[in-house]
């Protein structure tokens, strides 16, 4: 493990310590979710620089990061976080120590200028809704795309009982909508399971996954619906009785991968 100076204090500094097996254990461990975020599916041939890349474009968070790491490269982090060392290599031992790295990247100070002329710079977010007309209030879709499209980052969210009122046919607007799209929100019920137009949809997007040009986020309320095709995409459960935390929970979500 290579020494780097002025230690590790956040995922980049974490990224530069880390040796090529490691990287590569990071990758393969969170396989599904990086080729979900990215559209990537190669990753044994890649060199130190592309892995990290990787990592990053993928938006892994401290746990799926340093969650996947060996007892011994936890112990040469601790050594660089000034944390103490590992005392014996078991399971237990590993598992408290990844606690105290996670614990420690999380209370790091944030370069908050930094941060915010990141958000400047970037083109604000469109999003697609993919869901059955049945689900509408089951969802509380209105209020959702309300309280999103009054976040400063979006742009637009196309759902199609809004946008129907265009007089768009609507092969043209799922075709269109889903294009200019960097996220698509599925709505995952028995309903939506059964429902044709979403099943189109869903063809739409795993073929713009496929080209790295859409991010997709599963919602549902109960995990059984979730569709095949994203069982291993991490996605959001929506609870009416607490929709102020799943709207929290989504704006973080959406924020955290586009940034």
């Amino acid at each position: 493990m290579a020494s780097k100076k002025g230690g590790i204090t956040d995922i980049p500094s974490l990224l530069e310590y880390l040796r090529k097996d490691e990287l590569k254990r990071i990758c393969k461990g969170n396989y599904e979710t990086i080729r979900a975020q990215t559209g990537k599916t190669k990753i044994k041939s890649l060199k130190i620089r592309e892995m990290r890349e990787l990592i990053t474009e993928s938006g892994l968070n401290e746990e799926e990061i340093v969650g996947n790491l060996t007892a011994r490269a936890i112990d040469w982090i601790c050594k660089a976080m000034g944390i103490t060392r590992i005392k014996y290599f078991g399971r237990f031992e590993r598992e408290r120590k990844i606690k105290e790295i996670i614990t420690r990247l999380k209370s790091a100070p944030k370069p908050k200028i930094l941060a915010e002329e990141k958000v400047k710079s970037l083109p604000k977010i469109k999003i697609f809704i993919s869901y059955d007309t049945e689900d509408y209030d089951a969802f509380m879709l209105e209020q959702l795309v309300e309280e999103l499209e009054k976040n400063s980052t979006i742009e637009k969210v196309y759902y199609w009982q809004r946008d129907a009122k265009l007089g768009e046919a609507f092969d043209d607007y799922m075709t269109d909508r889903i294009e200019e799209s960097n996220f698509f929100l599925v709505f995952c019920s028995e309903k939506s399971q059964k429902s044709s137009p979403v099943q189109q949809e869903i063809g739409m997007a795993k073929v713009a996954m496929s080209r790295g040009k859409l991010q997709v986020i599963p919602i549902f309320i109960e995990r059984a619906n979730l569709f095949p095709d994203f069982q291993r995409i991490r996605g959001i459960q929506f609870n009416r009785a607490k929709f102020k935390e799943f709207i929290r929970e989504l704006l973080a979500r959406l924020t955290r991968e586009w940034g």
